[in-house]
């Protein structure tokens, strides 16, 4: 009996990772039956029963991957190791519903820099034709948090560009928000043992921690994920501007929006039904992570 159960997990675990890749290899599939890719009218049949699939399987893949942390073989695993299984199963599930339910009709499209030397600035559609497109498609698709190389990306605002913020001063300044906060706060942790300090440890831990795995990913990617969190100058612009935005499009898209839309034309009402519906999303962490 405890054998079938250690062979149980890693099965579970298998099962809902190949359903995750299936659900995005479906929808490049089907992105690559739309338009500018394809005109024909007997995929638009096609296009419909896929869409079906794409939904069916979605909800039963993120309905998984939600229940997987609070199986009784994972119950018995290191608080630690749960705790790290449960965000990350509570994102993935919310990443799968928002690209499986939101988007299976409309798949986003990815977008690539033109080959020319007098615009190498203007984007356009990146091509569907081989597997291996697919591929990158389907690769970036479950990899990127706010799809940067989508025309759906999340911009945040109040970040500089990149590209144009790269003097010396601005060097020294990022190596300043980099290296300081690594030295600083274990120390304060150290000499003034808070809640204060250790929540300050803690939300370092998460910077570098996410921001490794996304240079791992995408390690030529120009844009952190971060942005120089502990010199945000408010609690609003730390969140929205300074903290990473992993959870913006899927609060957007599964509660945000749904819950403006149904409130009619109301703005005031409108804005605090989306933010009753973020809220129901926020309960629905506090299940998964309790």
């Amino acid at each position: 009996m405890p054998s079938n159960t250690s062979l149980l997990a890693p099965l579970a675990i298998l099962s809902i990772v190949a359903s995750h890749v299936c659900v995005v290899y479906l929808l490049a599939y089907k992105r690559s039956r739309q338009p500018p890719y394809s005109h024909d009218a007997k995929d638009v049949k096609a296009s419909k029963a896929l869409q079906r699939v794409i939904r069916a399987l979605t909800s039963i893949s993120a309905v998984s991957t939600l229940v997987t942390p609070h199986s009784t073989w994972m119950l018995a695993a290191d608080p630690l190791l749960q705790c790290g299984l449960r965000v990350l199963c509570f994102f993935y599930a919310c990443k799968l519903l928002d690209l499986g339910l939101t988007k299976a009709e409309e798949p986003p499209t990815r977008l690539v820099r033109k080959h020319r030397r007098d615009d190498n600035t203007e984007l356009q559609p990146a091509p569907m034709r081989t597997y291996r497109d697919l591929t990158a498609y389907a690769w970036l698709l479950l990899t990127e948090m706010r799809y940067r190389s989508f025309d759906i990306a999340v911009k945040q605002k109040g970040r500089p560009d990149n590209a144009s913020a790269n003097t010396a001063s601005d060097r020294k300044q990022r190596l300043l928000w980099t290296g300081g906060p690594i030295i600083l706060l274990p120390t304060l942790a150290i000499l003034l043992p808070s809640p204060a300090t250790k929540c300050a440890v803690l939300l370092m831990v998460i910077q570098y921690g996410l921001e490794g795995v996304h240079t791992l990913l995408h390690p030529y990617c120009p844009e952190p994920v971060f942005y120089r969190p502990f010199a945000a100058g408010s609690l609003s612009e730390f969140w929205s501007t300074n903290w990473h935005a992993g959870a913006s499009p899927f609060l957007q898209s599964l509660a945000y929006k749904p819950a403006r839309k149904a409130t009619g034309s109301r703005a005031y009402e409108a804005v605090a039904t989306g933010i009753a519906g973020v809220g129901a999303v926020c309960g629905v962490w506090g299940w998964v992570f309790g």
